[in-house]
């Protein structure tokens, strides 16, 4: 309990505390005075025996933890089953983007098992003349090289350049 109270570091309270400290008895001289000074306690008044056994309180109490218990049981559960959701999500729509891809190949592959053989066969030179052009030019994207809808691609000075055409009415390819 001392540990609790702060001392004041004024000097006016260091003294009133050496002034308490002597007016205080010693410690044999406080023991005597000390069952003369005690109020007489009160008569004793028995608890009545329904009150002892009442555990009605107790009861409650126990049956606001359990309906407790039970509503953190059932947000862990609902929670554990929101985290298993979140997670196999990608890969349910992984499995599905496979069954889909799988199915469009076996479509393209029946379809082209049905052509004729020399329309599968300029088709299949076709696609490999391409894929060669591809490998020669060093493109690093398939499909289209240039995108006609991102004007970023161009430098600075280009679109510089682009702009002044422009204001001298000079037709300008995009």
């Amino acid at each position: 309990m001392a540990l609790l109270h702060r001392r004041s570091t004024s000097k006016r309270a260091s003294q009133k505390m050496r002034e308490n400290n002597a007016a205080m008895p010693d410690d044999a001289s406080a023991n005597d005075n000390v069952s003369s000074a005690r109020p007489e306690p009160a008569a004793f008044v028995p608890t009545p025996f329904d009150e002892v056994i009442d555990i009605s309180d107790l009861v409650a109490e126990r049956r606001r933890l359990q309906h407790n218990l039970w509503a953190m049981r059932i947000i862990t559960i609902v929670l554990l089953i929101a985290a298993i959701a979140v997670a196999c999500f990608p890969l349910a729509l992984q499995f599905e983007s496979d069954r889909n891809l799988a199915a469009t190949t076996a479509t393209t592959a029946k379809e082209v098992a049905g052509w004729p053989y020399p329309q599968a066969e300029d088709k299949l030179t076709a696609a490999r003349a391409y894929n060669k052009k591809l490998a020669e030019s060093s493109q690093p994207i398939l499909g289209e090289a240039v995108d006609p809808f991102r004007r970023s691609r161009r430098t600075p000075s280009q679109r510089r350049g682009f702009r002044l055409k422009e204001r001298q009415g000079i037709p300008v390819t995009a």
